[in-house]
């Protein structure tokens, strides 16, 4: 199995039991990961962060930039091994060598994580950007859901054909919108063709999310750090749906898992999970 770990599940205890129980039980980290990590004020408080993975280091797998995984174009069949950076992901172990001794300060991995994480940061206040302005798509998707299908939204019923095509159709206008923003003017012409590609699977976690909002009566046009926490919340999401789901402690963040991986699965019949 192959989590997406949340930066809240780091040193939970569960952690370390679930990658106990078996070599193959796997801990993905994403450069907006690093982020989290880099908040810490000194390598002593990084080292403790780490300190539950650092005993299964052979059990962490490490992605590529956010950045550079938007613009893969790669075979859908090939898509979740595209994503993964693969001399970072072997040189983890003496990593997490070099922090047992203190000695990672000028480790060539650490280096990588400080630009990675980095460049997570300044993809993550473009992504923000681009959340505040698709907020006005949002609102419109609010006030042009049929009644039927806000009334199922909100009591939780099984949602219609009716409400399936609607949904399909903003997802393609929000999926756009993504696309134009990482400078992609043709991803394909087809589901088919464009279905495994990140700016594609972030439309469809973003909208689910955004139906979130409306199903709960939340209010659409959120700002700064609310907004953030959406925009990484919604990146990890769609890193899940390349992988067997999310470790995070945030109900709600697995369940827009949930929902993201039904979406891509019943609306456009794109398979999730690892390929």
């Amino acid at each position: 199995m192959q989590l997406v770990i949340d930066s809240n599940c780091l040193r939970d205890p569960q952690t370390r039991k679930y990658l106990a129980a078996s070599t193959d039980n796997h801990v993905v980290f994403t450069d907006y990961l690093g982020m989290e990590l880099y908040k810490s004020s000194s390598f002593s408080m990084l080292a403790d962060l780490l300190n539950q993975v650092a005993e299964f280091p052979q059990q962490v797998i490490v992605l590529k930039g956010t950045r550079e995984i938007c613009q893969l174009d790669d075979p859908p069949l090939g898509a979740t091994g595209e994503l993964i950076d693969r001399r970072t992901t072997s040189e983890f172990p003496e990593f997490c060598r070099c922090l047992a001794t203190q000695g990672a300060e000028n480790n060539p991995i650490l280096n990588h994580f400080h630009a990675s994480a980095a460049s997570a940061a300044n993809h993550l206040d473009e992504m923000s950007a681009v959340f505040a302005d698709i907020q006005v798509d949002i609102a419109q998707v609010a006030n042009e859901l049929p009644p039927s299908g806000l009334r199922q939204l909100r009591t939780r019923q099984p949602l219609s054909a009716e409400m399936g095509r609607h949904m399909q159709r903003n997802i393609y206008t929000i999926a756009g919108i993504f696309f134009r923003a990482h400078g992609i003017a043709h991803p394909g012409e087809t589901v088919a063709e464009y279905g495994h590609r990140f700016p594609f699977r972030h439309a469809v976690v973003a909208y689910m999310m955004a139906l979130g909002w409306i199903a709960t009566g939340g209010a659409v046009g959120k700002s700064g750090d609310k907004l953030r926490n959406d925009s990484v919340d919604s990146v990890l999401v769609t890193y899940a749906t390349y992988f067997d789901g999310v470790l995070s402690h945030d109900k709600k963040l697995n369940e827009l898992s949930a929902a993201a991986d039904q979406a891509l699965e019943r609306l456009f019949g794109v398979k999730v999970g690892p390929m």
